[in-house]
């Protein structure tokens, strides 16, 4: 699959449809991003100040994630 594809996906949707993938989004959108695991209570938060180190955005999802993207163009 190319880079942009599912932006591509989505403007279509949206032109065909305009409020299903709202309804959609709507509806599943805030359950698939929460996870019923529990917050480790020694992880820092930045709700209120900076945590202190490097700022990656690492966590639990590092297996699967990488550090460069193909770009288009």
């Amino acid at each position: 699959m190319w880079v942009g594809a599912s932006t591509m996906a989505t403007i279509v949707a949206e032109r065909v449809a305009p409020g299903l993938l709202d309804h959609y989004l709507g509806r599943t959108g805030s359950e698939v991003q929460q996870t019923d695991e529990d917050l480790d209570p020694s992880t820092p938060t930045n709700l209120w100040e900076p945590v202190p180190g490097d700022a990656a955005a690492r966590g639990r999802l590092n297996r699967v994630a990488r550090d460069s993207a193909l770009r288009s163009g």
